[in-house]
């Protein structure tokens, strides 16, 4: 023990320490025993995916490359939706077993002092917490500039996905992926949300839906996933636009300019010369080539080919 201002700290010999595999609901997008956000702009779908995650937790619905789970218990905590008019057709349509999912409605806000989920939480064996919208259940604005008074209640509820070990999913208004509300959950909850998704919608693509994984502390971060919602099938899309690939290139190399990259040529060529643009088809290359710079693949390959000394 050392010792300071006469208060003890206990030393831990690391080699003592056992490490507990990670168990995924979702590799590697979500995680049992981990606080999970799902944000985006209002009408981008985050409910309706909410809805076929607890599908794929209680009746082996899955998608998305997800590995198939043993039926377990969902609590599904709303404050938005009716859960006759919204949340029941939803959860219906998605396929879920509706006898393993228990809902909260009500604005109670969750509270350091408050013990009822976590009783919630054994009682009914639960395997997935999806809280929709947080904001709903918190008693101070998270992107009020003052994120340090909700960081008490994301890490009680960090807590309590450890104990119990259960996946906890939060979803959560915002301005969309790289928006300056978005930040808020990369940045301020720290190690407290081991994974941040952000929903949107491709712009020109009717129907579809895209996941971006913003953050991730216990694997590499996802490869964006669109896709479009059927009844009892969440269909992904296997051929991305330019703007999907583009999004993509962001998350390999850590470009950290935004969507708007057209006055951003320069760099967007000196990056390119890291990026594997071969690995995809000719299509997509096109798509990609055209999206970014309004020219085709060739004249791509031509200018980099220069530029590069080729």
């Amino acid at each position: 023990m050392f010792k300071g201002k006469g208060k003890e700290r206990a030393v831990i010999n690391m080699g003592n320490i056992w490490v507990q595999p990670i168990r995924w609901f979702w590799y590697p997008y979500l995680a049992f025993g981990r606080v999970t956000v799902l944000h985006g702009v209002s009408g981008s779908g985050k409910s309706m995916l909410a809805a076929y995650l607890a599908a794929a937790c209680t009746n082996r619905k899955c998608f998305g490359g997800m590995e198939e789970l043993e039926p377990g218990n969902v609590l599904y905590l709303t404050a938005d939706d009716a859960l006759s008019d919204l949340l029941y057709p939803r959860l219906t349509e998605a396929g879920a077993d509706l006898d393993r999912v228990y809902a909260i409605h009500d604005l109670i806000s969750i509270t350091l002092g408050d013990n009822s989920i976590e009783q919630l939480l054994d009682t009914h064996k639960i395997r997935l917490l999806i809280i929709d919208p947080i904001q709903e259940y918190l008693e101070y604005d998270v992107y009020s500039g003052y994120p340090e008074l909700v960081y008490p209640v994301i890490s009680k509820l960090e807590k309590m996905a450890k104990e119990h070990e259960c996946a906890v999913l939060l979803t959560a208004y915002s301005d969309g992926p790289n928006g300056e509300k978005a930040s808020v959950w990369q940045s301020e909850f720290a190690e407290k949300i081991s994974s941040v998704l952000a929903l949107d919608l491709p712009e020109g693509r009717t129907g579809k839906r895209r996941l971006l994984q913003e953050k991730s502390i216990l694997a590499a971060e996802g490869k964006p996933i669109v896709f479009s919602l059927r009844k009892e099938k969440m269909e992904e899309s296997t051929q991305p636009d330019g703007k999907d690939l583009f999004v993509d290139m962001q998350k390999r190399i850590g470009c950290l300019f935004m969507s708007d990259m057209r006055d951003k040529k320069r760099q967007v060529w000196e990056e390119l010369k890291r990026f594997p643009l071969e690995e995809y088809d000719r299509k997509q290359q096109e798509d990609f080539s055209v999206y970014v710079f309004g020219v085709n693949y060739d004249t791509v390959q031509e200018v980099l080919g220069s530029s590069s000394g080729r």
